[in-house]
């Protein structure tokens, strides 16, 4: 097996992170780096760290992308991805499930410069965390911020990892079990009324609690969180749209884009999901008397029970929690941890409620969801009476 391997000891246990090359040769690292080239040289994008390197490439006098050979990609990726991960988890032990860990990365060529990652829950026990990982990812990171500029924002490695790192504590603490059991009903469910906008509807609502606690997690290091209300909202109508589709191959593509994991924009159920754990995180504040602030436009509202939240929500877009203690963060984590998709949601309608939280302000409640199972569900039967009608059957 081509592989690298690195080793520390991390609170007296041993950890390793081992990448593995056999799917991600020089063949395949030539044509990410291509693709990577070709992207950040385009003259139309519209911001974001792509357009930023180039222009400080630009500054440097450099016209072209000088290339990066694959020898040097695969020191860089191992040397400094460990020591990013080795770094993360001296904080986060948590995450550290037995007395040896192996990370285990497998590097893949994926399309369409996606940044993936993707937790192999089927190989995975309690020694060996496993993933599939995108090669361009590690070049556009960590090796061509390291070999142009000789520098790296390791905040952000850490950030996206911890992520990935909580859905593999999710599956060893089978914190996700009672989701993952329920899932399989509904999709026999739906199957069975030809709602099979149904399927995605639960898979977003425990998506909710199993990607929504790992962005928070991911984000608990930042010295500010977002709460978007456009993100919340158009959440909401995109659930109201996936419900109304009769076509699986429609509601699939929908959900993927519009919903899931394609969508990286505040309304994507990842986002709405840290938005909730923040709101939870909030009720605690609240309860245990430490105060934060809140930023929304030019304003700034201090306190630990703050009487304006649900005017404050419905009158600002985007709103920044700012400086919420370590102590809230982490009592929240531990909270959220064990709770399946159902509870998540009711352990936070019941935050909502306490913080005077109105029902237009909210993610979701369980008789929001109710109403949209009903809905999807009377959809379907109507669909197969039409198809039944169409063919000349009793509906």
């Amino acid at each position: 097996m081509d592989k690298i391997e690195r080793f520390a000891n991390i609170g007296g246990k041993k950890v390793g992170v081992i990448l593995i090359f056999d799917s991600y040769k020089e063949r395949q690292f030539k044509q990410d780096f291509e693709e990577f080239k070709a992207y950040q040289q385009k003259s139309n994008l519209e911001g974001g760290k792509d357009l930023k390197f180039y222009k400080q490439l630009k500054a440097k006098g450099l016209r072209d992308f000088k290339p990066i050979p694959y020898a040097l990609f695969r020191e860089y990726t191992a040397n400094f991805f460990s020591k990013s991960l080795f770094n993360a988890l001296k904080f986060n032990p948590q995450f550290i499930v037995s007395d040896e860990l192996n990370i285990q990365i497998k590097l893949i060529k994926v399309k369409n410069r996606s940044y993936y990652f993707e937790f192999m829950d089927q190989q995975c026990d309690p020694e060996n965390a496993c993933f599939d990982g995108a090669g361009i990812w590690f070049l556009q990171t960590i090796v061509a911020p390291f070999f142009y500029f000789q520098h790296i924002d390791y905040k952000i490695i850490e950030r996206y990892f911890l992520h990935e790192l909580t859905h593999f504590t999710d599956q060893m603490k089978k914190y996700v079990m009672f989701d993952a059991k329920y899932a399989s009903k509904i999709k026999t469910f739906s199957k069975k009324k030809s709602a099979y906008c149904l399927n995605y509807l639960y898979n977003s609502i425990f998506n909710l609690r199993e990607e929504g606690l790992p962005d928070f997690v991911a984000r608990k290091d930042s010295p500010r969180i977002d709460i978007n209300m456009v993100g919340v909202h158009l959440y909401n109508q995109n659930l109201e749209k996936l419900t109304r589709l009769t076509k699986k191959a429609d509601a699939e593509v929908f959900y993927e884009k519009q919903i899931g994991w394609e969508n990286l924009t505040p309304s994507s159920e990842y986002v709405n999901g840290r938005v909730m754990c923040t709101t939870i995180a909030l009720l605690i504040a609240k309860t245990e008397k430490i105060p934060y602030q809140l930023v929304a436009g030019n304003k700034t509202y201090t306190g630990y029970d703050i009487k304006e939240l649900d005017n404050i929500l419905s009158s600002n877009k985007l709103i920044y929690v700012v400086n919420l203690d370590k102590r809230v963060i982490y009592a929240a984590i531990k909270l959220i941890g064990p709770k399946p998709g159902y509870r998540f949601i009711k352990m936070y309608q019941d935050a909502c409620t306490a913080l005077g939280i109105s029902e237009r302000n909210r993610v979701m409640t369980l008789r929001r969801l109710a109403v949209l199972a009903k809905q999807a569900s009377q959809i379907g039967i109507n669909e197969r009476k039409r198809r039944l009608n169409k063919g000349g059957f009793v509906g």
